[in-house]
């Protein structure tokens, strides 16, 4: 609104500190939760449709002088999440111009973790393998990075030449763009573990990348920059890694110092993906018979590790209390079987996997379904009840064969629910 709640300095001598100094924080001065010059560039921010951030008064002093209105700036300290809240009510274009140096491109990670934890999410359709619909959350907003020239902050390329400062602008970076590249440049590209080290720390930032297409092409581009054969990072971010990096989490009531399983029943999705497992491990050459997106049909993170590591079984790295796990799992399912019945068990397993995978597709559906009819949004809600139509129609299609008629090792585990609580 314009009123003055507290008052901000920056040090004239590059030499002074602190390099700025506020206000003390009051009720009215939260550093934290303002943005410097935000009154001014309000109505710029609307109009033009995107915010541009940077760092220092000076910077937005510059730009606004120069007739660039819709720049502002932290209060000397590093992007929040309640400030991103700020502008979210005016835009969901969001553009980083902070310094070229190394701070700079320290504060624009802090800031994506602020816009991260601040934007609103949507619900966006993904293709699955299956030729269906899921339905992803991701960042409802755009984020691009202006990359500055070395040493130049924003006031100097501004004052010395705004047609550059426009040209800046309008090469704006996608975020993925600028973090793959800042991942490659500190990374040891001489070494393998050099390289591997920057494709882990680039994963969980592709996997979020949805859209198939979208996906390939950051895909080549980072091997690209790390020089290393793009299957090779499909290949990781297809399959989870073992290990404490990898996300997955053994079930809670597993003890951790023993990884003990027997003394605790199993729901129906452990007792078939567990039997499913087993056969697996007990019978490795079953491994060619498995159709592709196989994992996806598994309920359980640790499920999807250990097939991932198949056929040749986890290997040290795997980590203790994985390997602990799948002993148990082994303890618990021992299926007795010849070769022939062992391929018959695991299309059993197949079909029983995708009938449970489809029931939990149908939950979640009806669950989007619900939200989106909440939010009055007709459109997804429509796209949503012809998904679940498709799968109910599917879940008729599953040829299913009745616990009577499995073989008792199969029917011991794959059987009805009761006998399914046996261990």
């Amino acid at each position: 609104q314009g009123n003055v709640v507290g008052f901000g300095g920056r040090a004239l001598d590059e030499t002074q500190q602190p390099k700025y100094l506020n206000s003390p924080q009051t009720p009215i001065f939260d550093k934290g939760a303002l943005l410097y010059g935000l009154d001014q560039a309000a109505p710029a921010i609307r109009r033009e449709g995107r915010a541009v951030l940077v760092e220092g008064y000076f910077d937005v002093l510059a730009a606004h002088q120069e007739g660039f209105r819709n720049v502002v700036a932290p209060m000397g300290t590093a992007l929040t999440a309640a400030q991103v809240r700020l502008l979210k009510r005016m835009t969901r274009r969001i553009y980083l111009a902070l310094d070229a140096d190394q701070a700079g491109v320290l504060a624009v990670r802090r800031g994506l973790e602020a816009i991260r934890e601040a934007m609103d999410e949507r619900l966006v359709p993904v293709p699955t393998a299956q030729g269906l619909v899921r339905f992803e959350r991701e960042l409802d907003g755009e984020v691009r990075i202006v990359v500055l020239p070395a040493g130049r902050d924003p006031d100097e390329v501004i004052l010395a030449d705004r047609k550059e400062w426009e040209a800046h602008l309008a090469q704006a970076r996608p975020v993925l763009d600028f973090v793959l590249e800042q991942i490659a440049q500190g990374a040891d590209l001489e070494t393998a573990r050099g390289k591997r080290e920057a494709v882990q720390q680039a994963l969980p930032l592709l996997s979020e990348v949805h859209d198939p297409v979208e996906q390939a092409h950051y895909v080549q581009r980072l091997a690209h920059l790390l020089r290393v054969d793009e299957r090779a990072i499909s290949a990781e971010l297809r399959r989870p890694t073992p290990g404490p990096r990898s996300g997955a989490r053994l079930p809670a009531e597993v003890d951790e110092g023993t990884g003990a399983l027997a003394g605790r029943p199993m729901d129906r999705e452990e007792v078939v993906e567990g039997y499913f497992l087993a056969l697996l491990y007990r019978f490795p050459d079953l491994w060619e018979a498995l159709p592709a997106g196989v994992d996806a049909l598994l309920s359980r993170e640790e499920h999807r590790v250990l097939l991932g590591m198949l056929p040749a079984g986890p290997s040290i790295s795997a980590g203790a209390e994985l390997r602990r796990y799948l002993e148990d799992l082994l303890n618990r399912f021992r299926p007795e079987l010849s070769p022939e019945l062992a391929r018959r068990a695991l299309q059993d397993c197949l079909q029983r996997l995708e009938a449970l995978a489809n029931e939990r597709e149908r939950r979640e559906y009806a669950e989007v379904l619900a939200q989106a009819q909440e939010e009055g949004n007709r459109e997804l809600a429509q796209e949503v009840s012809r998904q679940l139509s498709i799968l109910s129609q599917r879940r008729w299609e599953i040829a299913m064969p009745p616990p009577r008629r499995l073989f008792p090792d199969a029917r011991r585990y794959l059987g009805d629910e009761e006998a399914q609580g046996e261990s």
